[in-house]
């Protein structure tokens, strides 16, 4: 720790007119100790043996610290316990705990030391780092950024303080409750779980229709992965985005999925990619089978028999309209409560929504608008869940939960 020098108390005297420390000596006097007073630094004592004395110069029995007493402090206006005022005197720092000796024969233990103001601004430098910091810095630092650690962590204080800012740069990571734990109860094993695992998603949709056709399963074909192929037969084109392995009946195809595509590709035709592989060839392969595109299709026809369908039959791909029609003639001729017939009344907008949508592509928004709306309608009736699986949740009015929304 480096010994402050250049003290202003040393020439604040000199920067007055002459006339002026003539007819104001108390004045000057004054001010000189007054920077004195800052450019020092306070050592509280907890107990000592003998009378300190202003000018003595004191030494520590630990470490050889020396610093000259300025003034001395024995009322109890801050708190019990002597009070010191020095100036250091070597390049050695007083410790807490250590014992001290005057130069007439007065010894003590020091409590804590603190800087005061014009003496810390010239080692402020010193102390960017602190593996062994002052004491007085460190207490501060700890009471300002972590308060409400618990005073016996199981770790070296002065690492963790250093370390304090990449702990909350990390705060609600898994690392930093790794650390706290670590800390706090010396454990290694901490599981972390996330209610996402078992979260319910009824509103969980896949707004996309996939466009696939389906290869051959031989590894090369996963070379059309990121590459554009061409239908040797039609001419037609498409992009492909990704490609997954899948068992079609007893049969494992590559399935590819495809972007922007032009035409329409057929059953048996050869499809090979525009441009070439790492070893200099071009992946092609003929098409077993494709799941048709057509956003406005509410019907397919099978081209290729398998195990449950024949050829040419034609299978519906909505069943949703004739489920409802059932629930309607059951509600009926069964007499429902109230909440299910606003679950069955508030279904009919997402009915009649969902067969709009077949026909015209509505956007994302005004569908997700029109399920909030009918999630709403439901919430607005009163209806809650008390009870998912063996856990049984407390009871929330229906005015609660329009506040959460």
């Amino acid at each position: 720790m480096a010994v402050v020098n250049n003290n202003l108390s040393c020439i604040v005297e000199n920067q007055l007119p002459v006339s002026f420390r003539k007819e104001n000596a108390m004045f000057v006097q004054f001010l000189k100790s007054y920077y004195q007073f800052l450019e020092s630094i306070q050592v509280h004592l907890s107990a000592n043996t003998g009378a300190f004395s202003e000018g003595e110069v004191i030494t520590s029995d630990t470490n050889s610290a020396t610093a000259k007493i300025l003034s001395i402090d024995t009322s109890t206006n801050l708190g019990t316990g002597v009070y010191l005022y020095v100036s250091q005197t070597n390049n050695v720092i007083f410790e807490a705990g250590e014992t001290i000796t005057g130069s007439n024969g007065a010894t003590g233990t020091i409590h804590h030391y603190r800087r005061n103001p014009l003496n810390a601004s010239k080692v402020a430098l010193d102390w960017s780092e602190f593996p062994s910091p002052n004491n007085d810095l460190f207490y501060n630092f700890r009471y300002e950024f972590f308060e409400n650690w618990p005073e016996d962590l199981d770790i070296d204080k002065k690492i963790f303080a250093r370390k304090i800012k990449e702990v909350y740069m990390e705060k609600g990571d898994e690392r930093s409750y790794q650390t706290l734990f670590r800390a706090a109860l010396s454990t290694e094993s901490v599981d972390f779980y996330y209610p996402k695992v078992d979260m319910l998603k009824p509103s969980h949709g896949a707004w996309i229709r996939n466009i696939t056709l389906h290869v051959n399963d031989e590894f090369v074909n996963r070379e059309f992965l990121g590459r554009t192929i061409v239908g040797q037969t039609t001419g037609s084109s498409a992009f492909i985005t990704s490609l997954s392995l899948n068992k079609v009946s007893t049969t494992y195809v590559t399935e590819l999925y495809l972007k922007n595509q032009i035409g329409s590709f057929k059953i048996g035709e050869l499809v090979q990619a525009t441009s070439e592989s790492d070893d200099g060839s071009f992946a092609n392969s003929a098409v077993l089978g494709m799941i048709s595109s057509n956003p406005n299709a509410n019907t397919t026809t099978v081209i290729t028999e398998g195990r449950q369908y024949t050829k040419e039959e034609t299978v519906p791909l909505i069943g949703g309209i004739a489920i409802y029609i059932n629930l309607l003639i059951y509600s009926y001729f069964y007499e429902l409560n109230y909440h299910l017939n606003v679950i069955i009344y508030t279904s009919s907008i997402l009915l009649i929504l969902g067969a709009i949508d077949d026909s015209i592509e509505l956007g994302v928004i005004f569908r997700l608008s029109a399920q909030l709306l009918s999630c709403l309608i439901i919430i607005g009736s009163g209806l809650i869940i008390t009870n998912i699986g063996n856990e049984t949740l407390e009871h929330v009015s229906s005015d609660d939960m329009f506040k959460i929304f």
